[in-house]
């Protein structure tokens, strides 16, 4: 009986340590997990900085850092998702919010952006998907209610849209909320007279809104009322509190300063950001021009290799490409690249314009006669054609440079049409 009630005082011993043991390593991983959250979320602070400091890879690098030390924190995968859209990387950003999603996360703003990114990617159907889950989790946000009807909109879908605006418009704040949500959507019907109204009534009841500004010029660039747009996008683009990655903003106003023959204005507008920013062809070719128009060669042949470097074969990255040739008097490799497009693509307006004058600097004034008449012949209204020809006809001796028809104005090639639509950006 003594050696039975040893044996089972050490059975309760054992017992009584392993539970003890047990405790200590649940207390310990519980210490753990708490100690990785929190440098989780220095990581994500530095990634923050990182991004707001357009450093795009180390707030990749500190982002995904902070991921694998708390894979439950959602604002993680969001910015490594929107750090990965700001370098152009859409299918990691993709990976990026696919993950977080698979970790069973139900942020609205991790639906929010793989809608972002998968509207991106042209699979309007899936982005739909996402934005109405957005909406779904979080009802009241306006953002979500909006994206989900613009992504109904360039589905078709614009009766589908306006009921959803109408069903959950009650949700969202009254007054100035309201006023700019009527403005969207009269944006996206394409009534931006209509949207102007709105937009100035949440301006007024909302005071100095960076949004409504910005849609508001937007719009108004759009309508061609080109001073008020710089009137409100200027202030907007250069505050140091911004997005400084807002490149839809920053070619809108540059095409705006452009469009008013303030090619030096474009060209500040522009130029520090386009160097940062490499991978956004359209905001190269616009300082291109501007700084074409400029007189200032060396920018836009920077921009050029930038635009270059990232679309080799891009027709307008080409026709700029041949544009800076001939105005650096390079004529054999600017004709070179335009017979080139031509051979591709015979209806080329701009490519004819351009090759009339590199054949006007190498003295072939008939061949420039009959492209600029080709160009004619495709676009009757082609002003650059018209000019051309007219400087043609005027030039009193064919044979001296100084009376060749002049290089374009910032306005030659200005076309309201190619102002940018605001993209969907993160928030």
């Amino acid at each position: 009986m003594a050696r039975i009630a040893q044996l089972s005082i050490m059975l309760v011993c054992v017992a009584v340590a392993g539970c003890k043991t047990t405790q200590f390593q649940q207390k310990q991983a519980e210490a753990e997990h708490h100690w990785n959250e929190v440098r989780g979320d220095i990581k994500l602070q530095l990634a923050k900085q990182a991004f707001g400091s357009n450093a795009f890879a180390e707030a990749v690098c500190a982002a995904t850092e902070s991921i694998s030390l708390d894979p439950k924190n959602a604002d993680a995968y969001v910015l490594l998702a929107r750090a990965n859209l700001e370098m152009g990387r859409d299918a990691s950003a993709e990976h990026a919010l696919a993950a977080g999603l698979q970790a069973g996360l139900t942020s609205p703003e991790l639906h929010y952006m793989s809608g972002v990114v998968f509207e991106r990617r042209g699979r309007l159907d899936s982005a739909l998907a996402a934005f109405t889950k957005a909406r779904q989790l979080r009802p009241s946000d306006a953002d979500y209610l909006l994206a989900e009807a613009e992504c109904l909109v360039e589905l078709d879908r614009s009766g589908q849209a306006l009921s959803l605006i109408e069903e959950h418009r009650g949700r969202i704040d009254r007054g100035a909320t309201a006023a700019y949500l009527a403005g969207r959507i009269a944006a996206m019907l394409g009534d931006r007279v209509e949207a102007v109204a709105h937009y100035r009534e949440a301006l007024a009841g909302l005071g100095s809104n960076r949004t409504v500004a910005e849609e508001l010029g937007l719009t108004l660039a759009g309508l061609g009322r080109y001073e008020e747009a710089i009137t409100l996008l200027g202030p907007v683009v250069e505050d140091p509190h911004g997005r400084p990655d807002a490149g839809a903003l920053r070619r809108a106003l540059a095409n705006c300063h452009l469009a008013m023959n303030d090619a030096s204005a474009a060209q500040r507008v522009l130029a520090d950001y386009a160097r940062s920013h490499p991978s956004d062809v359209p905001a190269q070719l616009l300082l291109i021009k501007a700084s074409l128009a400029a007189g200032d060669e060396i920018t836009a042949l920077r921009a050029a290799d930038r635009a270059d470097q990232y679309k080799p074969h891009d027709v307008n990255v080409r026709l700029m490409r041949a544009t800076v040739h001939w105005w650096r008097n390079n004529q054999a490799e600017a004709a070179e690249l335009l017979f080139d497009l031509l051979t591709e693509n015979p209806r080329d307006v701009e490519a004819h314009c351009l090759l009339a004058e590199v054949m006007a600097k190498r003295n072939r004034f008939e061949a420039a006669k009959a492209h600029f008449e080709e160009a004619l012949e495709l676009e009757p209204d082609c002003i650059w054609a018209i000019q051309g020809l007219r400087s043609l006809a005027e030039t009193a001796d064919p044979s001296t440079p100084d009376e060749l028809p002049a290089k374009f104005t910032a306005a030659t090639w200005f076309d309201s049409s190619s102002l940018p639509a605001k993209a969907r950006t993160p928030r």
